[in-house]
């Protein structure tokens, strides 16, 4: 077994943060999680933070893949859309990291009926059809309905819509 340094790790992520803030794939709202290399059904995110303000280790919790909560009592509040990455986690064991965004490009494309498709030699990864989940279907009478993927139900409905083909090609 190959030991990892966690340290390292976590500093390589918060690098990642900044780097992908920076190129705008991830807004003052986005969020990165990477799976924990020394305890898999574990992952460390960011607080309750912008991605370009996470600095240091205090900014990071460790949260469990099977129900999204945190590993250590106190730690820092993540953010609620958690849950997202838990899944994915979950049901995609070789997937080691979740990237969610809301780039302004990509929006457009979840509001419209105009399907999203690979339209350049590097993006065939995207494969036929990009599926788009319409949180507004399975919301409950009581929800709150602010499109937050904010509990399990709604995690488990939005990774199913992810094909496994489309995780299979994308890792």
């Amino acid at each position: 077994m190959v030991t990892v340094n966690i340290t390292q790790v976590l500093a390589n992520y918060i690098h990642a943060l900044h780097i992908l803030h920076y190129h705008r794939v991830l807004d003052g709202y986005g969020h990165l999680s990477v799976r924990n290399p020394d305890n898999p059904p574990t992952f460390f995110m960011m607080r309750q933070l912008a991605p370009a303000l996470v600095s240091g280790l205090d900014d990071i919790g460790e949260y469990r893949v099977s129900d999204a909560e945190p590993v250590y009592p106190g730690t820092p509040a993540a953010p609620a859309e958690r849950f997202i990455h838990s899944e994915v986690l979950k049901r995609y064991p070789d997937v080691n990291v979740v990237l969610h965004g809301h780039p302004e490009e990509l929006i457009s494309y979840s509001i419209s009926h105009v399907p999203l498709r690979a339209a350049t030699h590097q993006a065939p990864f995207l494969g036929e059809e990009v599926p788009n989940f319409d949180i507004t279907k399975y919301y409950h009478p009581n929800d709150i309905q602010d499109f937050l993927v904010r509990d399990q139900r709604l995690e488990t409905v939005l990774a199913l819509t992810m094909r496994e083909t489309k995780m299979t090609e994308m890792t």
